[in-house]
């Protein structure tokens, strides 16, 4: 399932979340199936629907010790925050089947997530819902829905409604149904509604951190749908010896210099574990990968594990169509879902050349479950 990049990730950058990359964009989910609906791991040529549901919560998510998931927690220089996606964060993914390529359509009414800021530019328990479907437009954007933003007990809201600006596309924000600050001024372009993170103003904050919160989410869900493509090439690679190993990006072929302590050239690693016993990688696997000193250019270094538990996928094999795939505990505390492990995302700048260097450092723990079905 190879996935669009959707133009507004570009607010990640502004409290240092990035989207995590482990082998690229060029992975395809249909190119190869590992398994089928027995879990029999043969290996069969499979392709894509044109729609699938996804389904990602944090309560159905176990790691390889059995613990439980408490959320995704994130450190980074403006703030500390743990996310508990609950009850879950439901919606649809468009594919054409030809190209393989997939991309996020919407996200239902409903979907929540509780935000628990310890430390930074906002402290305090927050819920972020979708209050209206929203639907992602043709350039990535989303143009239609609302996010409301609440901090219990307190009843005071905060909407972010997809708009259209008199100069672009962007949102309306409004406080208590209020338009915010005012009128005349409540509809910020994606590039004024980033810029509000710096300004001071406690509503206008919350109403970027909510938006970034899904952002990330998302881009976590595409790095997992990469992970799928990817275990479907790699299948015979995996089951010949256990796992596959590839180099990072070097500095030196860049012509710069890397960080003190960092090598010039890092990898990147994918582990195969047989939990079924049956020697094919397929249905109810799990697998490892593992990140050392792996400068992503041109900006990004990542450090430490992740991983991918449960692993689900049932082929139709009188349509040749993959049915569900995704990591989720079946039965818990048996494994299943997304896990980072001590991950860490190093923002790299080169600020004099050639010496690049890490201005940032974003620490990220704990885990999700993901799974999509056939509607």
């Amino acid at each position: 399932m190879n996935t669009e990049q959707n133009r507004h990730s570009r607010f990640l950058s502004i409290t240092g979340l990035t989207a995590v990359i482990l082998f690229g964009i060029v992975s395809v989910l249909g190119s190869g199936g590992g398994g089928d609906d027995e879990g029999g791991g043969g290996s069969i040529d499979v392709g894509l629907l044109p729609t699938y549901n996804f389904n990602i919560n944090t309560t159905a998510a176990y790691n390889s010790a059995g613990q439980p998931s408490n959320g995704i927690t994130v450190s980074v220089s403006t703030i500390d925050a743990n996310m508990q996606v609950i009850p879950a964060v439901t919606g649809r993914f468009s594919c054409d089947p030809a190209t393989e390529l997939c991309g996020l359509h919407s996200i239902d009414s409903g979907s929540a997530i509780n935000l628990i800021a310890s430390s930074g530019t906002l402290v305090g328990n927050f819920s972020i819902t979708i209050s209206e479907e929203v639907i992602i437009g043709v350039s990535g954007e989303p143009v239609i829905g609302t996010i409301r933003i609440t901090q219990p007990p307190s009843e005071d809201s905060i909407d972010i409604v997809m708009a259209t600006c008199p100069t672009g596309a962007g949102v309306n924000i409004s406080y208590n149904g209020i338009p915010y600050p005012d009128p005349e001024n409540s509809c910020f372009t994606w590039e004024q509604f980033e810029q509000q993170f710096d300004s001071g103003d406690p509503v206008l904050i919350a109403a970027v951190l909510g938006f970034q919160v899904i952002d990330f989410l998302f881009e976590q869900v595409n790095f997992v749908t990469e992970v799928f493509g990817f275990i479907g090439n790699e299948a015979v690679a995996l089951q010949d010896a256990g796992f596959i190993s590839e180099p990072c990006d070097a500095f030196s072929l860049a012509s710069l210099v890397p960080p003190d302590g960092v090598a010039d050239q890092g990898s990147r690693s994918l582990y195969w574990y047989d939990n079924n016993t049956n020697g094919s990688v397929g249905p109810g696997d799990d697998f490892e990968g593992l990140l050392e000193n792996c400068w992503i250019a041109p900006d990004q270094l990542l450090d430490n594990s992740v991983e991918f538990n449960g692993y689900v996928e049932n082929v139709d094999e009188n349509r040749g169509v993959i049915t569900a795939i995704g990591f989720t505990s079946d039965s818990p505390p048996d494994p299943g879902g997304v896990f980072f492990n001590g991950f860490t995302i190093s923002e790299i700048e080169v600020l004099v050349p050639p010496d690049a260097e890490i201005t940032n450092v974003i620490g990220v723990e704990g885990g999700f479950s993901i799974l999509f079905t056939e509607p």
